[in-house]
């Protein structure tokens, strides 16, 4: 495997993780802009329907599916600690 390789996974779990968040969320609002660059920007305001403890628990269900054995099993002694550090990142996201 080459650079491009792990590139690529990981930004599929980033896109794969992303698509989940986003599945359960509501539209609350969007705007869009036209540049004078002729190419659009969109801005969306979303809503979650579920806390960010679920959300960081589905993350980390994600992750876990993806990764080895061993690294699974460090995931599970500090999966608290894991999960906090995901909502912690949401919140600052905000």
């Amino acid at each position: 495997m080459n650079n491009t390789d792990g590139g690529n996974q990981q930004n599929n779990l980033v896109k794969s993780i992303s698509s989940n968040i986003i599945a359960g969320t509501n539209v609350i609002k969007t705007d869009k802009f036209y540049g004078k660059d002729r190419k659009y920007t969109i801005f969306v305001c979303l809503e979650y329907n579920s806390s960010l403890a679920d959300i960081a628990k589905k993350a980390t269900e994600q992750i876990m599916q993806r990764v080895s054995d061993e690294d699974r099993a460090k995931i599970r002694q500090e999966n608290e600690k894991y999960q906090q550090e995901v909502v912690n990142d949401l919140k600052k996201s905000k």
